[in-house]
């Protein structure tokens, strides 16, 4: 069995992102942060956006829209927020439309759910995985759902 030490480690580094843009926020001169690591998180978030809105470009160029989104889908395995900001980037440029950018957040979402579920198992074992996997799976459903039923996709034709 494991012990409670080691499950309480690992529910926080799965529930709880590494780094996130409100960490760089509260790292800025007029707050400050007990710590060194608030700057490291910002580098670290900003180096992850920059190099998933470079991959996913020149994915774009070399195979489409697909490419892009496999890109910020791969990106979302290790972290959906700078996946998630490489495609509001990508759609912002115009370099692809909105509903692509829309499926590749959720494919993000996803594959980061997925990422989630796995670790938990390698870490928690079976007893974490029911724990965690159920919102995890509900909260992409309820994306997908939104996704589905949003006005654009409504009246889209094939």
């Amino acid at each position: 069995g494991r012990g409670v030490k080691s499950s309480s480690v690992s529910r926080s580094a799965i529930a709880e992102p590494s780094f996130t843009a409100d960490n760089c926020v509260s790292a800025s001169p007029t707050k400050k942060r007990s710590g060194a690591l608030a700057y490291n998180d910002c580098i670290i978030f900003s180096v992850t956006v920059t190099s998933l809105i470079w991959a996913s470009a020149w994915l774009k160029h070399e195979f489409g829209t697909q490419g892009a989104t496999w890109a910020i889908a791969a990106g979302g395995l290790a972290d959906a927020h700078s996946a998630i900001a490489s495609a509001g980037s990508l759609v912002h440029a115009g370099e692809i439309d909105v509903d692509s950018g829309a499926l590749a957040i959720l494919a993000a979402l996803s594959s980061n759910a997925a990422m989630k579920i796995v670790v938990a198992a390698a870490t928690g074992g079976a007893r974490f995985v029911r724990e965690l996997a159920p919102p995890l799976v509900l909260s992409v459903l309820a994306a997908a759902g939104v996704l589905l039923f949003s006005p654009s996709w409504l009246t889209a034709t094939p």
